[in-house]
């Protein structure tokens, strides 16, 4: 018989086996999870935030409980847990941590930081606050409700990336592409989106408030019911985008291209259009002079 310990390093899971009995610790370990199906496991750089316990391991734990499971085979049910659970991750100035959830892609183990390839990659709730992913490939990934506050993407591709609910107060965007990204949700206050391209994309009942989007392409970017009071847009290219809905008090659209943008039903109260381009905008705004 044995028992095993496993411990994380640099986001790898290593184990220990040594002689001994270890049925105490399996016996522990199956009581424990197969009655507590959400229970939350942490790792060391995740505090605040835990894994639902699989459905597959609660079974395979009650299994073993009722002697229909072997030890090994059980032991190989611990180990796939363990090196599923998120994992821990050490970046590059500027420091910080991940917990994530990836897929079996080889390119999703990327740790290369900040240039790493993550294209496609399955990121959902993941814990990337301070993560520094300057100019990373992360097109089509899913960081859907991760936590990404304060994170640096500057030139990052983001190119089809589900953001959706995600977390990203503070983020540096500077330069990003963001084409086709869904930021449904998302929560982005104070963020810098100065020169970056998010054509096309879809940020309805976004929290954009505070942040600063000037000399960007954001040329039919879907901002319905969302909050970009006193967002900066100076000088960008906003035509054909969809502010139905939104708040923009005291925003400030100085120099602004917003030919065909349509704010019918937008609060636009001490909003400033006074230099933008208006060419065929809906105005059925309200609480401005422009709103008709």
């Amino acid at each position: 018989m044995y028992h095993f310990i496993y411990y994380r390093t640099r986001g790898k899971t290593s184990w220990r086996i040594f002689k001994g009995l270890r049925i105490w610790i399996l016996a522990a370990i199956a009581v424990i999870l197969a009655a507590a199906p959400s229970l939350e496991i942490f790792t060391n750089a995740q505090a605040d935030s835990g894994t639902q316990i699989p459905k597959w391991f609660r079974n395979d734990a009650s299994l073993w409980l009722s002697g229909n499971m072997s030890d090994q085979q059980f032991m190989d049910s611990i180990h796939k847990l363990v090196t599923s659970l998120p994992a821990a991750a050490n970046y590059s100035e500027p420091a910080g941590q991940s917990s994530v959830n990836r897929t079996a892609a080889k390119n999703c183990e990327d740790q290369n930081f900040p240039l790493v390839d993550w294209h496609g990659c399955d990121y959902s709730g993941a814990y990337l606050s301070h993560a520094n992913l300057s100019s990373a490939n992360l097109r089509d990934a899913n960081f859907s409700h991760a936590n990404m506050l304060k994170a640096y993407l500057v030139e990052s591709h983001l190119d089809g990336a589900d953001l959706n609910g995600a977390e990203m107060t503070n983020v540096d965007f500077t330069s990003a592409y963001l084409g086709g990204a869904t930021m449904v949700g998302t929560d982005a206050q104070f963020s810098d989106f100065n020169f970056a391209n998010m054509a096309n994309a879809n940020a309805t009942g976004a929290v954009l408030h505070d942040s600063t989007m000037r000399w960007a392409d954001l040329h039919g970017l879907i901002l319905k019911n969302a909050n970009l009071n006193r967002v900066l847009f100076m000088n960008s290219d906003l035509s054909g985008a969809d502010f139905r809905g939104a708040s923009m008090l005291d925003t400030g659209f100085a120099y602004a291209n917003l030919t065909d943008a349509n704010f019918d039903g937008a609060d636009l109260g001490s909003a400033d259009l006074g230099s933008a381009i208006l060419t065929g905008a809906h105005l059925h705004c309200k609480n401005n002079p422009v709103c008709n």
